[in-house]
């Protein structure tokens, strides 16, 4: 299995991979800080499951246009939002994107591992 999670804050990202590694400890994660390093990544090995922040530091996109991007790529990735702000417009819009799932920063592990149980696509 291959999980990306993608987060411009190092401090939040490395949380993440604390998280995922508890919940998936033979997987193969990548975590990138960038939007152009996650499609890269995805592009040399795949992904089954995209943890992204929605709010991504970037001129050209954002969490949603990414998670658009690798789904054209992989159409069964599981893709879980991530984000800070309290704004149930953003939680809509990634229920019309097909999302396996939203969390709210700080990400609590049993959130993670409650995401993780119910993905929208068997993860290999």
């Amino acid at each position: 299995m291959r999980i990306l999670c993608v987060d411009p804050n190092p401090r939040w990202l490395a949380g993440l991979r604390s998280h995922v590694t508890r919940l998936a400890p033979t997987a193969d994660i990548a975590c990138c800080c960038t939007p152009d390093e996650a499609l890269r990544a995805v592009q040399d090995g795949g992904c089954d499951i995209l943890l992204t922040e929605i709010d991504l530091k970037s001129p050209r996109t954002d969490g949603f246009l990414l998670a658009g991007q690798i789904a054209s790529l992989y159409p069964r990735v599981n893709i879980i939002f991530v984000s800070d702000r309290k704004d149930d417009a953003l939680a809509l819009r990634a229920l019309e994107l097909h999302a396996s799932g939203y969390l709210r920063k700080p990400c609590e592990h049993q959130n993670l591992a409650d995401e993780f149980n119910n993905l929208r696509y068997q993860a290999v």
